[in-house]
């Protein structure tokens, strides 16, 4: 009798747990508004402008960060912060920053430094969300991410939402 009662908890317990992980992946894949991200953008402009500043002081071999590594040279070689040559303190006050804007990771390409805020979608159908920064327009601007094109995920594309002063949107779909 006793084991009955373990296997039906069990039992139970599992469908609450598929139930919350359904739950959850349905929730996490809410592409935001184009107007929630713009109030993100707005609140934490200050901060992200010193993100920013902070990148471009870094060696050019300093491609990107997280909040627990660090990118050199390229997106295959991520090192912890100390063989990038960061200091606790330095490395802190990256981790301080990205926390405060909700930024999950910082990195430049091209000209473009990135800080990607969310990560949409399933394995295969990937949606990465970032504000961007560059001198250079980028070709594919968008009036919103609202209304975003249909696309296949074998053809991945990069759309920009002007934000003002070299600021973007940028949504990898």
């Amino acid at each position: 009798m006793r084991l009955q009662a373990i296997i039906k908890y069990a039992a139970l317990l599992f469908v609450i747990l598929v139930v919350a992980l359904i739950a959850t992946l349905i929730w996490d894949n809410q592409i935001p508004s184009d107007s929630e991200v713009l109030k993100q953008f707005e609140k934490n402009r200050v901060v992200l402008e010193e993100l920013r500043d902070k990148l471009l002081e870094e060696s050019p071999s300093v491609v990107g960060i997280t909040r627990d590594k660090v990118m050199i040279d390229d997106a295959s070689n991520w090192v912890s912060p100390e063989k990038a040559g960061f200091s606790n303190n330095h490395f802190l006050e990256y981790q301080r920053l990205m926390n405060i804007a909700h930024i999950k990771e910082l990195w430049r390409d091209d000209g473009v430094i990135n800080f990607r805020i969310a990560r949409f979608g399933f394995p295969g159908s990937t949606w990465f969300l970032s504000f961007a920064y560059t001198k250079t327009t980028p070709s594919s601007l968008i009036p919103s991410i609202d209304s975003l094109p249909k696309h296949s995920s074998e053809t991945p594309s990069v759309e920009y939402r002007a934000l003002g002063n070299n600021w973007y949107m940028r949504i990898y779909y």
